[in-house]
């Protein structure tokens, strides 16, 4: 059954209005962080519908499981590190922040190299190495204002800086100073953070203390502190990409690491709604009930599961066939390795060749191969390849459709 909203009784009752307000806020199955939204007391009413997704999430999440146990170990990197520069981009769009896919994939090589970034690269660095770590199931604490601005300042703070410097945290974590909230595509006000600093500390530490119950399922946590962490607001600007981070790494250390890699992504497919549903919650007359935003999130989750199912097993299949035509047509064991290795780049990212295509020095690496070997077999297969020019180098996919022309 639908979740009424309090807010939409408001206007056709108000007695039921009250009366469904007291029940939901003394029921047995209601949780309440420490906090106020908007003078009233925070409360997530746990109905069947939420249970439901729950369970369905943990579902999608084993077969999830079972699929990436089944790639090959540079399949899944090629398809984390794809994901991550996409998920990197997405989380920068959403809050008006321009990036590429070739800005993060080229971060993204640099920081495995453990290169010295300069320039326009450094802003980005700091997420990017952040979000790669995600899959080493990097330790990360997430427990106390300071590690908030922790996470701050390696994930957002360097291109907040390099955009506006006055937007630089200016109080003890986080701002000193009032601060509203903008929809990025129209620049209308939606929420004015929580203010002043002493309340917004306070507030951030009841939600922190919310987050680390362990005796509340995690997905609750994850969706209410997303909604919790929006509400308070605690920084000038970058609090979206800081939020957004949060819960991938929620994701990542407690289900399948790849789900870290497509939030931002679903978000922005339908990124209305996700606005939406925060002035929702956020308005006065839903008197501090988040049940909406944790069904709402929830959804969101169970689609990125989903979604990730469909496309890890679309891909496997196409590789699977390929694989086979190409075991079939190369007798030869290296000129074989290096198609295999191309193969897994061009399956298991969609982007453009001149993004993600392999350089020679890669397929080097991935085949145990000498780099002159490497050359003699792409040249000598050269119609074969998509080929895109990079910088000193080449970068190469396969031509699927030339695969599948009968020898």
């Amino acid at each position: 059954m639908e979740y009424k909203l309090l807010s939409s009784l408001y206007y056709t009752n108000k007695k039921a209005y009250e009366t469904e307000y007291l029940n939901r806020l003394k029921s047995a199955n209601t949780i309440k962080p420490n906090i106020e939204i908007n003078g009233s007391p925070a409360f997530i009413l746990i109905t069947d519908e939420v249970s439901h997704i729950i369970s369905s999430i943990q579902s999608s999440n084993r077969n999830l499981e079972l699929l990436t146990e089944k790639m090959q170990s540079d399949s899944l990197q090629i398809y984390r590190s794809s994901q991550l520069s996409y998920e990197a981009v997405m989380t920068n769009d959403l809050e008006g922040v321009a990036s590429t896919r070739k800005d993060i994939i080229s971060i993204l090589e640099k920081v495995r190299k453990n290169k010295t970034f300069r320039g326009a690269a450094k802003k980005f660095h700091g997420m990017v190495k952040s979000y790669d770590e995600l899959a080493q199931n990097a330790s990360v604490s997430i427990k106390t204002c300071s590690d908030i601005r922790e996470i701050y300042d390696q994930v957002a703070l360097a291109e907040v800086i390099s955009s506006d410097k006055q937007n630089k945290p200016d109080g003890q974590y986080f701002r000193k100073d009032a601060v509203n909230v903008l929809n990025v595509k129209s620049g209308k006000v939606i929420h004015s953070g929580i203010y002043p600093e002493e309340k917004l500390n306070e507030a951030m530490t009841a939600a922190l203390d919310f987050l680390n119950d362990d005796n509340i399922d995690i997905l609750i946590r994850i969706s209410a502190f997303h909604y919790l962490f929006g509400y308070i607001h605690p920084f000038y600007d970058g609090n979206g990409r800081t939020s957004r981070f949060i819960s991938s790494h929620l994701l990542s250390a407690n289900f399948n690491s790849l789900s870290g890699y497509w939030l931002a992504n679903i978000i922005g497919e339908n990124v209305n709604s996700y606005y939406k549903m925060f002035n929702t919650v956020n308005d006065e007359k839903n008197k501090g009930d988040i049940t909406p935003f944790v069904i709402y999130f929830l959804d969101v989750l169970q689609k990125l599961f989903d979604e990730l199912c469909e496309d890890i097993s679309q891909k496997s299949e196409q590789y699977a066939y390929y694989e086979n035509k190409i075991s079939t047509r190369f007798g030869n064991t290296e000129e074989r390795s290096v198609m295999l290795a191309v193969l897994k780049a061009t399956v298991f990212d969609s982007g453009a060749v001149s993004e993600s295509g392999l350089t020679r020095e890669t397929i080097s690496d991935m085949c145990s191969l000498p780099k002159n070997d490497v050359v003699n077999i792409t040249n000598k297969f050269n119609d074969l390849f998509d080929i895109a020019k990079d910088g000193n180098y080449n970068r190469y996919k396969l031509l699927l459709n030339k695969l599948d022309v009968s020898e």
